[in-house]
């Protein structure tokens, strides 16, 4: 994922690449109250819509939820999948 600053603004944006050649733009938030990003692609009339949310949940985790809406149904959005990432120490 490539994050980004619009330029000659301050809106940022995401592109998203995959090895199955998926493409997503995102427009990205900062999560109200929560201490996080949303990072939302653009409603298309044909295409699935799909939501990337990124929750602090403690000194050294953060919580990930992704989420899709089926095509002409875009603020439908369905958990895909969800968990929590931990940063840890290096083994010595």
């Amino acid at each position: 994922m490539v994050i980004y600053r619009v330029p000659g603004g301050e809106q940022v944006k995401a592109s998203y690449y995959d090895n199955e050649d998926h493409i997503i733009q995102y427009t990205v938030s900062p999560l109200p109250g929560k201490g996080g990003l949303v990072f939302v692609s653009d409603a298309l009339p044909s295409a699935p819509r799909f939501r990337l949310t990124y929750t602090a949940a403690g000194a050294d985790s953060v919580a990930i939820k992704f989420e899709f809406a089926p095509p002409g149904k875009a603020e439908e959005f369905r958990t895909y999948l969800e968990g929590t990432a931990r940063r840890t120490t290096p083994a010595h």
